[in-house]
């Protein structure tokens, strides 16, 4: 009985490190890639539009709003398939919104997500 005690215990300590230090592996890149965002904002002061994608991550600016996405596959996998989208912020913006809201119905072509700009406005 004292074993399995022990044994518990020690399963308990184990946990808890493991999720201990995988939060602050994770709260360490998350501000590292806040700080990355900000610092590209910042380089974008002069524009009014642009669209900038790494990874999953999209950081737009429409009318001099910034927007800052996390892109689902989908979205990053039309966005792929579709780069004359990088040209026009707004439309993609809404082109992503469509897709993001069709997941289930199957492949959204550009043509279907071609909608009006994304309604940014400052």
């Amino acid at each position: 009985m004292a074993d399995e005690s022990v044994d518990l215990i020690a399963d308990e300590l184990v946990a808890g490190a493991k999720a201990r230090f995988l939060g602050a592996a994770h709260a360490q890149v998350t501000e590292q890639q806040a700080n990355a965002i900000a610092q590209l904002l910042a380089s974008l002061q002069g524009s009014s539009d642009a669209l900038l994608t790494f990874s999953n991550m999209l950081i737009a600016k429409v009318n001099n709003v910034p927007v800052v996405r996390e892109l689902s596959p989908a979205q990053r996998d039309f966005l792929m398939q579709n780069p004359s989208l990088s040209s026009t912020p707004g439309r993609a913006l809404a082109a992503l919104d469509k897709v993001e809201q069709a997941p289930l119905q199957g492949i959204v072509t550009l043509a279907e997500a071609s909608l009006p700009p994304h309604p940014i406005n400052p």
